[in-house]
């Protein structure tokens, strides 16, 4: 019986969270030190390149800005892809903005 409560205090304290997976945190970390690119998702669709620039060049020099355009109503589609020349700005930036508000949204940054 003893075994089964040790089992079950094992199991409390393990980190367990349906939207967070330590091993997938971790690879996630590895590809964007290697890449330094993040998607962000959940834009307003009137962002441009200046408010990006603005807001991701705080935390180092940037190497690209990507925001597809509808063809159709010649706004934005709400995500951009930003690209960092030292991955390591790219990690800084992904840890302090994702979850924060902009332009009245909240952001999701995904490496």
């Amino acid at each position: 019986d003893d075994e089964n409560n040790n089992e079950i205090i094992k199991k409390g304290n393990e980190k367990k969270d349906m939207f967070y997976d330590s091993e997938e945190d971790n690879e996630e970390e590895i590809d964007l030190s290697e890449t330094g690119r993040l998607f962000i998702r959940n834009l307003s669709y009137h962002t441009n390149e200046d408010d990006l620039t603005t807001l991701f060049g705080k935390f180092g020099e940037l190497s690209e800005i990507h925001i597809p355009i509808n063809n159709t109503t010649k706004l934005t589609k709400g995500f951009a892809f930003i690209l960092y020349i030292d991955p390591k700005d790219a990690i800084r930036a992904l840890e302090k903005l994702d979850g924060t508000y902009f332009q009245g949204r909240i952001l999701h940054i995904l490496p």
